[in-house]
């Protein structure tokens, strides 16, 4: 009896896994880049992915193009600071 009982909830929890892995959401992207409300959408500020301030609209990239924005002075997020991340600060 004890042994069935073993094996149930062994397979109760191996299903709460999979659900829990296919309900998960999405990692955020490592960086994120805001642009303006303008018509020419030019990048405006750059976040790290986590910020809340980037907002929902902001795309997701990588930690490369990140750098590449900063370096192109597109300003970084006073918050979260993602030039001292990437190592692009100007001394």
């Amino acid at each position: 009896m004890q042994l069935i009982h073993v094996k149930q909830q062994r397979e109760a929890k191996a299903r709460q896994r999979q659900i829990q892995q296919q309900t998960a959401p999405p990692a955020p992207p490592p960086y994120r880049i805001q642009r303006g409300l303008d018509a020419a959408r030019v990048p405006v500020k750059v976040h790290v992915g986590t910020c809340v301030l980037a907002g929902k609209g902001a795309a997701g990239v990588s930690a490369e193009a990140a750098r590449r924005a900063v370096a192109e002075q597109v300003e970084a997020c006073s918050v979260c600071r993602p030039d001292t991340e990437l190592g692009a600060l100007d001394v």
